[in-house]
């Protein structure tokens, strides 16, 4: 079972798209 990579990839999208939204000031 290869899914964790999948997993990993979407925790890590995630993860810097908020991380970008965090340091952008709205």
């Amino acid at each position: 079972m290869r899914r964790w990579w999948v997993m990993l990839s979407l925790v890590a999208v995630v993860g810097f798209a908020v991380a970008q939204d965090d340091e952008k000031p709205k």
